[in-house]
């Protein structure tokens, strides 16, 4: 059947129209474009009273004649794109008893009509479809909230530097458990690949248990800080741990989050926004975490202006640049805790031992990608396979020199 949409009139053939929204066969013109009783129906329910349909995927839902009942969301703003409006069906109700001589210049009027309410209502449905969106982020995003755990601290030992720090390994280890299930209902996630699923994880669980304990801790001002509802740790007792800069960092980013009165919501978003931005070199996902990124910030931004009011526009931007210092505390906490895996004074369980090894794979793949490039750059003509043989050379000679060096009598 031969598809005619655009151009088409009320009073010509509907025998070979299609609905507008669905591609359905057409039953008449109505609500000013053509389209079939289901879709006529479904406009007419939606208008009649306030909806809050909501997306819940990425209001992107294909809407065709098997799928158009899937989403109501994407159905409704659909209906608006295609130009479907009140105005117009009003319009054919006060024109229906009028002579058949003036029904070619009723159309035309009601064309233009339908136009420019077409035109209004493709600005209001921009907006419902931003919001709805938004909802439908937020909503999941909630669904999928961390809980807080106990850590199960025994008080009644001295705070020792080992009896502290192997209360905050196992209670970062469990978290992780958590985290990784968290990553999984972020809009978006599960559609990479699962190596960069994996890989953004590695790169940032750290960022996001300091930053939550950032979050927890700013009842107090960030001068107490909440690892877990049993386990706070004074200012005079961070140096015991050994990481008194990491947490000092921690502290002052919870006093940076009251001065700003961040929110639930904002944390929710906060988070999703690091586990996007967690790799900035290309990924096999790449246009995806983009398409994400550029989801969360929107979406981030919308939140943000809401509950602070329009007129602050710094208050966005001042919570993302928080998320620089939560990164830098992140390094920090990760080498920390290498340097006491190495050392053996505390036991660390598999899942937290993984993640530090993979970290460490993905900083020597780092520096060997630009040694490579650094060669590259000195040795242009040659190919791929003589750069790679010159550079395991040249890192065969430097382990080499190290040996003998290490055997050297002092």
């Amino acid at each position: 059947m031969k598809q005619e949409i655009g151009g088409a009139m009320p009073g010509s053939s509907i025998q070979a129209k299609l609905c507008q929204v669905c591609n359905d066969n057409a039953s008449g013109f109505h609500y000013g474009v053509w389209s079939c009783e289901g879709c006529k129906a479904f406009f007419k329910r939606s208008i009649q009273g306030p909806v809050d349909y909501i997306c819940p995927a990425t209001n992107t839902c294909t809407i065709d004649k098997h799928r158009r009942k899937s989403c109501q969301a994407c159905r409704l703003r659909r209906c608006y794109e295609v130009g479907m409006n009140k105005g117009s069906q009003r319009k054919e109700r006060k024109n229906s008893g009028a002579t058949s001589g003036l029904k070619g210049k009723r159309c035309r009027a009601d064309s233009s009509d339908s136009a420019i309410n077409s035109t209004n209502n493709g600005a209001s449905s921009s907006k419902a479809a931003k919001r709805s969106r938004s909802a439908s982020i937020l909503e999941a995003l909630q669904k999928a909230d961390l809980p807080v755990l106990e850590s199960y601290h025994n008080h009644s030992l001295p705070a020792t530097r080992v009896h502290l720090l192997n209360t905050l390994i196992k209670l970062a280890d469990r978290e992780l458990v958590y985290l990784i299930n968290w990553a999984k209902h972020v809009p978006g996630y599960t559609c990479l690949t699962l190596s960069d699923q994996v890989h953004l994880i590695e790169c940032c669980w750290m960022e996001l248990l300091l930053l939550n304990c950032a979050f927890r801790s700013m009842e107090y001002e960030g001068r107490t800080l909440v690892f877990a509802p049993d386990f706070h740790l004074e200012r005079q007792q961070w140096g015991l741990t050994g990481m008194g800069d990491v947490l000092e960092q921690v502290s002052a980013v919870s006093e940076q989050m009251v001065l700003h009165g961040l929110n639930k919501e904002e944390l929710l978003l906060l988070q999703a926004t690091v586990l996007v931005n967690a790799e900035v070199r290309r990924l096999d996902s790449f246009v995806k975490i983009q398409e994400m990124r550029q989801v969360i910030l929107d979406v981030f931004m919308e939140v943000a202006g809401r509950h602070q009011g329009y007129g602050n526009l710094r208050h966005a931007p001042s919570i993302l640049l928080l998320l620089t210092h939560v990164r830098q505390a992140g390094e920090r906490g990760i080498t920390y805790f290498q340097r006491l895996k190495m050392e053996g004074s505390v036991t660390f369980c598999d899942l937290l031992t993984e993640m530090l090894d993979a970290h460490n794979s993905s900083c020597e793949r780092r520096r060997l990608q630009q040694q490579q490039q650094h060669h590259h750059q000195q040795h242009p003509s040659q190919t791929p396979h003589q750069q790679q043989q010159h550079l395991s050379q040249h890192q065969s000679s430097h382990h080499s020199h190290q040996q003998q060096h290490s055997m050297a009598p002092e």
